[in-house]
């Protein structure tokens, strides 16, 4: 830099805020003013404005003497932007070419540090993404190299993240934990069973199929081969709270998300599509299991409403990328599957608890079967009440109200799900956790949160991206190779399938005498027959009850088989019932774009808008 510049930078006491060409920016001076060549700008304190307008009155006495150091530092900027650093003088960008001139004569004034600099970086340029960028029209071994380059950008980023976090997690972890946090510890496997499913729900991604499948594969190969079977180290308290934690995620996005209005035009619907296809399965999985597998009947219906049961895991998560794609919301067919998913399960684990009273004679008969419709009554009272109190608590004013609203929908679903199990009422768990996020998002839409713009719902889309291969990774580890064997494998196949046509068709038909058309009702259909979460929840009960009941080996046996058939409906039916919705979604349903949506609100906002204008207008009048 030209000395005079440097002076002038010293009488107004700001040399120490003088930068080279080849660092961030550089202060030059331009029409009798300290500007900084740089698109930051930096805002003076009193002080040193004070200063800097002493200094400008010295100068003015020499000013044609400034305006040649002007120049020449101007012409200095210039060549450096030539030569490739990026910065703005006089509102001119710096051009893009390399300053293989500059780094070859470096000053002396740069000293030994900012010479090894230049040098440096002169050594790292073929390297760098910055100086090396990709031409148009580049190869696939052109697009490699660069993705390669530094720093990490795009899919390498995005790698280079994921193993960094996860590095850092198992260090916290062993930190904390020590032994448990190592090779064949609890959360080393499930830090590992984490990493590999989020990898393979992407590669499943790239292969055109949904995340879960991938993840469903992994977490049953780290399971049952041999070598890589890090799964059976994962203690089945915390697989089973990590699965819960994970659905009760699902439950609240599904909440938030559900339309009041498809569900108050569809209320009847829902009830007949949740209530129908499960009790026709039910019968048609119990009878053949009589004959064919050689059950009593209590055992009969056991199995059947173990079958008989729709996955939540499986159908709401693809409901809500169907919603997000935006297909079939002019008849609300998201909103339609998810309320009924949840009620069939709630219809299907009661059930199974009725008949596992029966086998086991594990209290009155009467309390047993009136007891699921009062927990799912008792799960409804709970999540409206809360989500209420959530309409007022935080203040719609409060400066954390995101965050606080978060924790609170979350927090108070959590308890519904786990306090129900604590107090043996898990029939009210998971209509509880979907009645609060559900009552919540309604008065927050009254306050201006619409379904796509829903703060809360955004966080809870990132907890899912962390809970979605816990869920499904944990569900593909429970299917274990030694339960699928077994003499009656093929039975019990028989059975299932009987039962899932039945189902098919039953569901079908009950979606008759609504404004469906016919590629709708075939896709509800479809929709219909996914199993994992409940499976994988009470397949293990029958067994486990007879179990701590110290019961013979037939009914140990009798136990073992509905587990056996259970882990093989999850195998079958998850994958495929999963693949199906995506595949069928964008053929079968019809695509609103957001145009149409922004009509729609805009004509209620008007209307609203009428409605008040109205009121003030009477309360004028009564005024006067």
């Amino acid at each position: 830099m030209d000395n005079s510049v440097i002076k002038f930078l010293q009488d107004a006491q700001l040399d120490h805020k003088v930068k080279f060409f080849d660092d961030l920016g550089v202060w030059v001076l331009n029409d009798m003013k300290l500007v900084k060549a740089d698109e930051h700008l930096r805002d003076f304190s009193k002080k040193e404005k004070q200063h800097f307008e002493k200094a400008l009155q010295k100068l003015e006495k020499t000013k044609e003497g400034v305006k040649t150091d002007e120049k020449a530092t101007l012409c200095s900027g210039q060549k450096a932007g030539e030569e490739g650093e990026v910065f703005t003088v006089n509102g001119q960008s710096r051009t893009k070419h390399h300053e293989a001139e500059e780094d070859r004569e470096a000053p002396a004034s740069r000293g030994c540090c900012a010479r090894l600099s230049a040098s440096c970086a002169r050594t790292c340029r073929p390297c760098s993404a910055k100086h090396n960028p990709l031409p148009p029209g580049a190869s696939r071994g052109d697009k490699l190299k660069h993705a390669f380059l530094c720093p990490p950008h795009g899919l390498v980023a995005k790698m280079a993240v994921l193993v960094t976090s996860a590095v850092m997690l198992w260090a916290c972890l062993w930190a904390v934990t020590g032994k448990e946090a190592l090779p064949g510890g609890n959360f080393f496997s499930i830090l590992v069973l984490l990493i590999c499913c989020t990898i393979g729900g992407y590669v499943s991604q790239l292969c055109r199929l949904p995340p879960l499948f991938g993840m469903l594969v992994i977490g049953f190969c780290l399971r049952n081969i041999p070598y890589i079977d890090i799964a059976k180290h994962i203690q089945p308290a915390w697989a089973s709270s990590l699965r819960s934690a994970a659905l009760v995620v699902l439950l609240v996005r599904a909440g938030i998300g559900l339309d009041p209005v498809a569900l108050k035009r569809l209320s009847c619907v829902v009830i007949r599509f949740a209530a129908i296809p499960c009790f026709v399965e039910a019968a048609a999985v119990a009878v053949p299991s009589h004959w064919l597998l050689n059950f009593g009947w209590d055992w009969c219906f056991m199995l059947a409403f173990v079958l008989a049961a729709v996955s939540p895991a499986v159908v709401v998560p693809s409901m809500l990328h169907v919603q997000e794609e935006r297909l079939g919301l002019d008849k609300g067919i998201p909103t339609l599957a998810i309320a009924a998913c949840s009620i069939n399960a709630v219809i299907a684990i009661s059930a199974f608890g009725v008949f596992l009273g029966i086998a086991f004679s594990t209290g009155e008969l009467a309390l047993t079967i009136v007891r699921g419709p009062l927990e799912a009554l008792l799960g409804v009272v709970y999540g409206i009440v809360l989500g209420v109190l959530l309409w007022y608590v935080p203040h719609r004013h409060s400066k954390s109200i995101v965050f606080f609203r978060t924790f609170l929908v979350f927090g108070g679903s959590l308890f519904a799900y786990f306090g129900s199990k604590a107090a043996k009422l898990s029939g009210a768990g998971a209509l509880g956790s979907l009645a609060i996020a559900f009552v919540a998002a309604q008065g927050w839409r009254r306050q201006g949160w619409s379904n796509d713009k829903n703060p809360v719902g955004a966080v809870m889309a990132k907890f899912w991206i962390i809970f979605q291969p816990l869920l499904f990774g944990l569900m593909g580890a429970e299917v274990k190779v030694e339960d699928l064997q077994g003499g009656n494998i093929g039975m019990g196949l028989a059975v299932l399938f009987i039962g899932l046509f039945l189902r098919l068709v039953v569901s079908f038909f009950t979606v008759f005498g609504t404004d469906l058309n016919m590629k709708e009702k075939i896709f509800m259909a479809i929709s219909w027959f996914p199993k994992a979460s409940v499976q994988a929840a009470i397949g293990p009960v029958a067994y486990d009850t007879a179990k701590a009941y110290n019961a013979g080996p037939e009914v140990l046996a009798l136990g073992k088989q509905i587990l056996t058939i259970a882990a093989l409906s999850i195998l079958i039916t998850a994958p495929l019932g999963a693949a199906a919705i995506a595949l069928t979604a964008p053929r079968f349903l019809k695509k609103i774009p957001k145009e149409e949506e922004n009509i729609d609100k805009d004509n209620m906002d008007f209307e609203a808008q009428g409605d008040n204008e109205s009121k003030y207008q009477e309360g004028e009048s009564s005024k006067l």
